[in-house]
């Protein structure tokens, strides 16, 4: 029979508790660890007297409470109860509730009003500011100060969380925006995102770090942006259903004491063969990509929820966003391909940003025989660049998203048109727009001739600068350009939508 304990505890460091306690103001401070086993149990006497579970005053890691019960009876206090985590300033967190009916209040304070929960049906982030946190439900939000929000509240239990039939929305977007749904690390420590398991949805997981949205696959473990298997206490992440019946499970097993605080690096390195992962730097910001072939059952050019990771875009209007475009226009952030395909392969990679300026991607991690080649090239310019021998390429561009803007090249064959012909001329179209690049400082005498698919001039136009751009109006299809500079000519067909 399991005996009584009445103790008076200030700090805990490591306990595991296989009987019941009666204490008086219990703390768990950072680094804390706290395990209450199945039929054990914690409670706190008197009404001035709490359970606290405190964080650091900086970004450190907060207590840790493991509770192995299935019921909320079994960690009580007549007094408060109180997970107080910290938030640093300047940054969007995603976050979700450790205590029962948290009031929206205590997470906005001084009338900020900066708490938010995504609406899966039209993909928007509605803002609340009154009344209590939906439990299981994730919230992403942000302040300008530093603060420390005191989740005051009963304790869940420790039971599964399980979350089931969620909506799932297609807004005809390429997935980017269908079916997405936040869910919270209600449980009082870290958890091991590879215990989660469900149906009807993708194995990729997204956590929001700051600037840009990390991922990590909990079946490959292929992560990117510091993506980690392990989610801190009262962090939500982001995950997508593949349709209506879907469900979702963070089990008992999946909890741990971890000194996570809301992200940290991957514990998993690997190299992937025929693999590639770009980062895209600008404005003092770095966003990445991963795409590889393999030859795992079910992989598809398409998105294949098991393995792919969809790009989710920052709120950070600086940081800049590359992702892959797959047929069905999905915009990926880990894109894995069958290497049946991998000969003569064309994939294109978009680009996003919402700062004008200069941008440079840089091949962070390339493993493909040295023999076989791959290529970027850039389709507003026209410029190739080989990835066996170059690592990064730097770019301007405009504010917007340019799903086109890249094409990579694997082993190109047929496909390939000539990678470097030693010409002084550039000549490339996007949409409307025809781009004329010459590398000369001799300009007298240059012009551009445009003929139709039937020989018919159409236009000609002396070129009185080093680069020229041109807006033909004309109806969509092939034209033939000509342009002579110096004792240079060249002649390219295009193609204007």
């Amino acid at each position: 029979m399991k005996k009584l304990y009445t103790i008076l505890v200030l700090a805990i460091a490591f306990l595991a508790v296989d009987f019941k306690v009666s204490a008086q103001d219990l703390y768990i401070n950072p680094g804390g660890m706290v395990t209450v086993k199945a039929g054990s149990s914690i409670h706190i006497k008197g009404a001035d007297n709490q359970l606290i579970i405190n964080s650091p005053g900086n970004s450190g890691a907060p207590g840790s409470l493991i509770n192995y019960n299935t019921d909320d009876t079994h960690i009580t206090a007549e007094g408060n109860v109180v997970f107080n985590r910290f938030l640093s300033r300047a940054e969007w967190h995603m976050i979700g509730s450790p205590v029962q009916n948290m009031n929206v209040a205590g997470v906005n304070q001084a009338n900020n009003n900066n708490l938010f929960y995504l609406d899966e049906v039209a993909y928007e982030w509605k803002q609340i500011s009154s009344g209590t946190m939906d439990e299981n439900l994730g919230y992403i939000t942000f302040d300008n100060q530093y603060k420390t929000v005191p989740f005051t509240g009963a304790l869940y239990s420790g039971a599964d969380i399980i979350v089931s039939n969620v909506s799932y929305t297609n807004l005809g977007n390429g997935i980017t925006k269908t079916g997405v749904h936040l869910l919270a690390n209600k449980f009082t420590s870290a958890i091991d995102l590879e215990e989660v398991t469900g149906s009807g949805i993708g194995n990729t997981f997204y956590i929001y770090n700051g600037n840009d949205y990390a991922s990590y696959n909990n079946s490959t473990g292929d992560a990117t942006n510091g993506g980690t298997r392990y989610l801190a206490a009262t962090q939500a992440f982001a995950y997508y259903v593949t349709g209506a019946t879907n469900s979702i499970t963070i089990p008992q097993t999946a909890k741990m004491h971890n000194n996570v605080i809301f992200l940290k690096k991957s514990d998993k390195s690997k190299t992937i063969n025929n693999s590639v992962r770009f980062n895209v730097s600008g404005n003092n910001l770095t966003s990445e990509m991963l795409l590889y072939f393999t030859d795992l059952e079910g992989v598809t050019t398409d998105y294949d929820p098991a393995y792919d990771g969809v790009k989710m875009f920052s709120w950070n209007n600086a940081m800049p966003g590359i992702y892959s475009v797959t047929e069905t226009n999905a915009n990926l952030i880990v894109d894995v391909l069958p290497e049946t395909v991998i000969e003569d392969f064309i994939r294109p990679v978009g680009f996003r940003v919402m700062t004008a300026g200069t941008y440079t991607i840089s091949v962070s991690d390339y493993n493909f025989d040295s023999n076989f080649p791959v290529y970027l090239e850039d389709t507003y310019n026209g410029e190739k660049i080989s990835l066996n021998s170059t690592a990064q390429y730097t770019f301007t561009s405009a504010v917007g998203e340019f799903p086109g803007r890249f094409n990579l090249l694997f082993n190109p064959t047929s496909t390939q048109v000539e990678i470097a012909d030693g010409s002084s001329i550039k000549v490339f179209a996007n949409q409307q727009n025809l781009y004329i690049n010459l590398n000369t400082a001799d300009l007298s005498h240059s012009k551009v001739e445009i003929y139709n698919v039937l020989g018919k001039k159409i236009m000609e136009q002396t070129l009185e600068n080093n680069q020229t751009v041109l807006n033909l109006e004309v109806e969509t299809g092939n034209y033939i350009v000509k342009v002579i500079s110096g004792g240079d000519t060249k002649t390219e067909k295009i193609f204007i939508e």
